[in-house]
């Protein structure tokens, strides 16, 4: 089960009131999806990598590592100030793993999610 361009555009021209309010055509957003494809390719878990790196150049007490095994990314782990601060008033961790595949192509999705103890989200982006 996938949700093509196709439908993301129905969905946001019903989410904002008809196709006259949403930028670009179907045509232009299946046209954009495949773009994306085709920048990202094979590169998204060193796409991946990047970012998080660069984050450890720009901002303090932020830490990053990773493990890359036969040229896959098998963990990474960061923190930054305010997941440092969530652990020491929760002493939570979040943890996750990525090897079950979800769709008939073999492609995993890994919502980046957390909740404190007031079932508010925290950030957890990397």
């Amino acid at each position: 089960m996938g949700f093509s361009p196709t439908k993301a555009h129905c969905v946001q021209s019903s989410l904002k009131g008809g196709q006259h309010n949403v930028r670009g055509t179907k045509d232009d957003w299946k046209n954009h999806a495949r773009d994306v494809r085709c920048y990202i390719s094979d590169r998204d878990a060193q796409m991946v990598i990047n970012k998080i790196t660069s984050n450890t150049l720009h901002f303090t007490n932020y830490f990053f590592e990773h493990f890359v095994e036969n040229g896959e990314l098998q963990a990474m782990f960061w923190a930054d100030n305010i997941s440092r601060s969530n652990y020491k008033l929760f002493g939570d961790a979040l943890a996750f793993d990525a090897t079950y595949h979800t769709n008939r192509y073999s492609m995993v999705f890994v919502p980046f999610t957390g909740v404190d103890c007031h079932k508010k989200c925290v950030r957890v982006l990397p």
